[in-house]
């Protein structure tokens, strides 16, 4: 019977673990995102003039994304 107990402590264990992990984790993410957001607010934001140096052609997603697989291209 002790065994028993012991496996079924050990299981909350380590779903603890797990757990606290997964929500560290997360937390971790937001303060991370937060410390940049705050550096960027921070910095003077560019004003530059910009210039376009060239143009994309043949943009169409549909005829891209089949093409990648040779039985659905249809040319």
């Amino acid at each position: 019977m002790d065994t028993v107990d012991a496996s079924f402590q050990m299981v909350q264990i380590i779903i603890f673990i797990g757990f606290a992990l997964v929500i560290g984790g997360i937390i971790f993410s937001f303060v991370k995102q937060a410390a940049t957001w705050s550096s960027n607010k921070q910095k003077p934001r560019l004003r530059v003039p910009a210039q376009v140096v060239g143009k994309r052609t043949g943009s169409d997603r549909r005829k891209r994304e089949a093409c990648d697989y040779p039985l659905l291209c249809h040319s």
